[in-house]
């Protein structure tokens, strides 16, 4: 009997105006090695350059104008994009390109975009457009905590080529399981990615037991198929869980650290992905993505 196909990963990649930069794009080049197994969408976005019906002609005029030197900014950034990809050995049939104008509610309008075409994940580069930028400042926890209500999110700040595994961050909370069976569909083809399953407890942290999260954790994986050969397990205690994760996060040299946004018992602001925690992780990660899931 023939192995089952995998099933395709639908990404949806954010481009910004910034093509020197364009790490979304490398990330998931560099980090797929299955590229036939993957459906990409280069999407761009470009704010509006005036109101719908401004009152003076000439004004029209030269917003029109503007719009469509925007567009073809768009355009061109999208093409340096499907570049890159295609110089990382993704075949141009897996992959397409949208740009698209904003009309001023770009979370929201991002959220719409990754929703109707049934993505299982949206990647964000570091630079961009002002809208873009926006995505990181300290705001950047409320705004990702929207965004991943939904659909999972990979922060692409600067990834480091050539990074093997993930490390998976589980703390018990429904949403780093939601995490793991996330991980489980992206890297069940990837055999070059094995997946550490990783517990940070605080001195004197009541609640379930370290073991039962990585166990847990454990179970969705096979569960997704991956095979138990490419499960890593490590359990710390430390005070400050953002030092830990981006200690073990340099030292184990991960392409992707993935996290829930929800910890036990804490609310919907709080647990691994809120606070100082968040910030920790989206300004001091380096060379490897952040993936985020509610």
């Amino acid at each position: 009997m023939s192995a089952e196909p995998m099933p395709e990963l639908r990404l949806l990649v954010t481009v910004s105006g910034d093509v020197a930069a364009l790490w979304g794009a490398r990330f998931v080049g560099d980090f797929l090695d299955r590229k036939d197994s993957a459906q990409l969408t280069l999407w761009h976005m470009v704010p509006r350059p005036a109101p719908a019906g401004a009152p003076d002609p000439s004004l029209e005029a030269e917003a029109a104008r503007r719009g469509a030197e925007l567009r073809e900014e768009g355009a061109q950034a999208l093409a340096q994009a499907a570049d890159v990809l295609a110089g990382l050995g993704f075949p141009m049939d897996r992959v397409s390109t949208k740009v698209s104008f904003s009309a001023g509610q770009k979370l929201e309008e991002l959220l719409a975009e990754a929703g109707k075409g049934g993505f299982d994940a949206v990647i964000l580069g570091r630079r961009g457009l002002a809208w873009y930028e926006a995505l990181f400042t300290d705001s950047l926890t409320r705004d990702m905590l929207l965004l991943s209500v939904a659909t999972p999110v990979w922060v692409c700040r600067e990834p480091e080529p050539g990074r093997r595994g993930v490390l998976l961050c589980l703390d018990g909370s429904a949403p780093s399981l939601r995490m793991a069976r996330h991980v489980a569909r992206v890297v069940a083809g990837e055999d070059r990615h094995p997946v550490t399953l990783f517990r940070v407890r605080t001195h004197g942290e009541l609640g379930q037991e370290p073991q039962d999260a990585l166990a847990a954790g454990q179970d969705i994986l096979l569960a997704e198929g991956l095979d138990k050969s490419r499960i890593q397990y490590l359990y710390v205690e430390d005070s400050d869980v953002p030092r830990a994760i981006l200690r073990q996060a340099a030292e184990g040299r991960y392409a992707a650290v993935a996290v829930g946004c929800t910890g036990v018992g804490r609310g919907s602001l709080g647990g691994i992905f809120a606070g100082s925690v968040s910030q920790a992780l989206l300004k001091a990660l380096k060379g490897a993505a952040l993936w985020v899931s509610h």
